[in-house]
C-alpha cells in the first residue's frame, strides 16, 4: 500500500461516521419521518431501530453488525416522560457523536 493510499484510509476512518453512529442516526431520521411530534413510545422506537437495522446494517458481516448494534444500544439515551419523537431524535443525534 503507498503512501498516499495510506493517508486516504486514515482520512476516511477519521472522518466518516462509525456504523453505531449511523445506526443512531437512521433510528433518528425514521422517528422523524413518521410523526416528530406525537409522544413516543415503546413500538414507535422499536419500529424506528428496525428500519434502521435494515437501511444500515444490511450487507455488513454479521459480527460487525451485532456489535454496531450493541454499541448504539449503549448509547442510547432512555426516552423521557412525554418526550416526543422528533425530541428524542436530537437527543439520538447528540449521542451519535460519541460512539
Amino acid at each position: 500500500m503507498s503512501t498516499i493510499d495510506l493517508d486516504t484510509v486514515l482520512r476516511r476512518i477519521l472522518t466518516e461516521p462509525s456504523w453505531p453512529a449511523r445506526l443512531l442516526c437512521a433510528i433518528a431520521t425514521a422517528l422523524e419521518a413518521e410523526q416528530p411530534f406525537v409522544i413516543l413510545d415503546a413500538p414507535a422506537l422499536a419500529a424506528a431501530e428496525d428500519t434502521a437495522v435494515e437501511q444500515v446494517l444490511a450487507g455488513l458481516p454479521e459480527i460487525v453488525a451485532a456489535e454496531a448494534e450493541d454499541l448504539a444500544a449503549a448509547a442510547m439515551p432512555r426516552p423521557r416522560h412525554r418526550e416526543t419523537a422528533g425530541e428524542y431524535a436530537l437527543r439520538l443525534r447528540d449521542a451519535a457523536r460519541f460512539v
